[in-house]
């Protein structure tokens, strides 16, 4: 189907929209910009906040950096995993890899297309130079049943 996409803002929320011969399908998110690039940027927390529609979490950095990421999708009964960019997943999810900017970069997905990218001089869409992978958010307790039939076949065998 061939069409144009856009953005419009509405009463503080971002709808990105998809104009087709027959429809107009809107999809809602909440564009949230990080607020440091380069190096130590937060990109990754600006994907979560615009996801689950919520403040910018702050991470910090060093060794615990995922650590805190674990805690904070759990606390909203969530888990991240990755998945290979040749499964895009349904729903919202990230999309990481390459920044045309250099170095590495999150922005957001939905169905498999990039629909917001966090940075702050570049919320054109263009994003990624080089997507890599998705990140997906799962029911905390459908991962944890995930992980205890794994155990389970592995010492049960």
């Amino acid at each position: 189907v061939q069409g144009r996409w856009g953005w419009n803002r509405f009463r503080g929320s971002s709808f990105i929209w998809r104009h087709s011969a027959n429809c107009v399908l809107l999809l809602a998110v909440r564009a949230v910009h990080q607020t440091r690039t380069g190096d130590d940027g937060n990109c990754f927390a600006a994907c979560l906040a615009s996801v689950l529609e919520c403040p910018l979490p702050e991470f910090g950095d060093g060794n615990d950096y995922w650590l805190r990421v674990r805690e904070f999708l759990a606390r909203h009964g969530l888990h991240y995993r990755r998945v290979p960019i040749s499964h895009p997943p349904a729903g919202y999810s990230t999309i990481e890899g390459v920044s045309p900017r250099g170095g590495l970069h999150a922005c957001v997905a939905h169905n498999g297309r990039l629909v917001h990218d966090p940075h702050p001089q570049d919320g054109t869409g263009i994003g990624l130079s080089e997507p890599q992978y998705y990140g997906v958010f799962e029911p905390l307790q459908q991962y944890r049943q995930r992980m205890h039939a794994a155990l389970d076949a592995v010492l049960y065998r």
